[in-house]
């Protein structure tokens, strides 16, 4: 999982390559957040 406020969609494509899960883009909420963790923990 990665949280940022910057990010390229280069950067994106290469690091879901190596095996990162979900995006979730600062600021972000505490619901959000959650959701992001209860996703990628159910894959």
């Amino acid at each position: 999982m990665i949280a940022s406020g910057y990010t390229r969609s280069v950067d994106m494509e290469e690091t879901t390559a190596l095996g990162a899960g979900r995006f979730i883009k600062n600021p972000y909420t505490m619901k959000e957040l959650g959701r992001a963790v209860r996703d990628e923990l159910a894959r």
